[in-house]
């Protein structure tokens, strides 16, 4: 949920320059890039099955870029590489 803010986000349409409030829905797996134009407040909801804060973070959250799957993916580079035509 993009609560604040103005971003170009990839999405399986294509490039979507996005103003808050904003709502967006991702399957499992999906790959996102986002460029912000403005200061952003996001809010984002993850499924799991985990109820220790520890154990959760340790599920969701990448600490370094390159932990990121498919950091090095052509696809995800492909998208980083049109967004930043988008907003030149």
């Amino acid at each position: 949920m993009l609560m604040v803010g103005r971003v170009v986000v990839a999405t399986e349409e294509g490039p979507r320059t996005l103003d808050a409030p904003q709502v967006l829905v991702s399957k499992s797996g999906t790959k996102r890039v986002v460029y912000t134009y403005t200061d952003t407040v996001w809010t984002t909801v993850h499924l799991t099955e985990k109820t220790d804060l520890d154990e959760i973070e340790e599920e969701i959250i990448s600490k370094e870029y390159a932990e990121l799957e498919g950091s090095q993916d052509p696809e995800v580079l492909q998208i980083i590489h049109v967004l930043e035509s988008e907003v030149e």
